[in-house]
Order: C-alpha cells, then structure tokens, then sequence
C-alpha cells in the first residue's frame, strides 16, 4: 500500500521536511506514479519500525468540537477504505518482522542449547577420563603392592634357603672342629 508524503509523514510522527531528509539520508525508497509521489508502507516499517502508526483520516465534522471521545471516521467512503489498507498493511509488515524475530531467537535458542549440551558432554568425557585415570592409579597402586610382596616373598623364601645352607655349613665345621686330628688326617 503507497501513502503520500504527507500521510507518511503523519504515519512516523514527524514533519514533511524531516522526512524529506529522512529520505535522502536513510534511503527510503520514493515511488512515483499518476497519483504523485508516495511511499511504501512497508519502506515506512523497514525504516521506523514499531514508530509506524495507524494514518486516521476524520470526517469533516470532527474538525467542529462534537465533544469528548468523539472520533468518527467517514464510513465507506475511499479514504476509509485507504486507512484500513494501509493500517492492515503495517500490522502485516509487524507481523512479518515480529516473525522473523521469532525464528531468529528460537534460532539462537538452538545454537545457545547446541553450544550448552557440546561444553556438557566435553565435561562429562573430562570427569569420565579423570575417573579412569584415578581408577587406574589405584589398580596400578594395588598392582606395584602385589608386586612388592611377591618380591618380599621371593626374598624371605631366599633367605629361608640361605638360613637352612648356613646352619648346614655351621654343621659341617663344627662337626670338622670336634674331629681329631688323626680324624681329620684319614677321613
């Protein structure tokens, strides 16, 4: 829906010259046809955003003060029929954005919860590998225990054989000592 520059003036809340400048400094696309210039309400919602109001066009009656609350607008007439076109045309154009901005941060809902469930499972690997490693340790511990006490076995078994030789070479000298010397000369 196009408006002219005077209703889309009306329709930001600011004066013609503001948006003339507007139109040059932000780029806001001017359309030209038979009717005169005009711009796209939808230029209007790309640009303002939720600035972009309902254009109300009044009878000429309200000019007259019929007193408080009184807002009627022309019934049926083409300038009505333009004022609910433009105004359905911006609540589309905010429904477009508003959905857009709800798929852009169920988006980034998604890569926030993608991101949080990676850095989860990374620490849970990290506490798995750290159990392991621990776990090991302790195996490795109890291996080098078993270890030392096959050794201390070997050792004490060793030293239970060398006891056993040296009493038996304790013996065999005493038994020399008591020989006498004849004994010792003829044996």
């Amino acid at each position: 829906m196009k408006v002219n520059i005077t209703q889309a003036a009306k329709m930001v809340g600011i004066t013609r010259p503001t948006l003339y400048k507007h139109i040059e400094s932000k780029g806001i696309s001017v359309e030209e046809d038979e009717d005169g210039r005009g711009i796209d309400v939808s230029e209007l919602v790309r640009v303002y955003g939720d600035k972009v109001r309902q254009l109300e066009i009044f009878s000429p009656s309200h000019d007259i003060d019929d007193g408080p609350n009184v807002n009627s607008r022309k019934q049926a007439t083409p300038n009505n029929t333009a004022v609910d076109s433009v105004e359905v045309e911006v609540l589309r154009e905010r429904v477009k954005y508003l959905e857009a901005d709800k798929i852009a941060a169920a988006d980034e809902r998604s890569r926030e919860r993608d991101m949080l469930l990676e850095r989860l499972e990374k620490s849970e690997e990290q506490q798995k590998r750290l159990t392991l490693l621990l776990t090991d340790q302790t195996q490795k511990g109890e291996d080098q225990d078993n270890q030392d006490k096959k050794r201390l076995d070997m050792m004490q078994q060793q030293m239970a054989k060398l006891q056993r030789q040296n009493a038996v070479i304790a013996r065999a000298l005493k038994e020399e000592r008591e020989k006498s010397f004849f004994k010792k000369l003829f044996s």
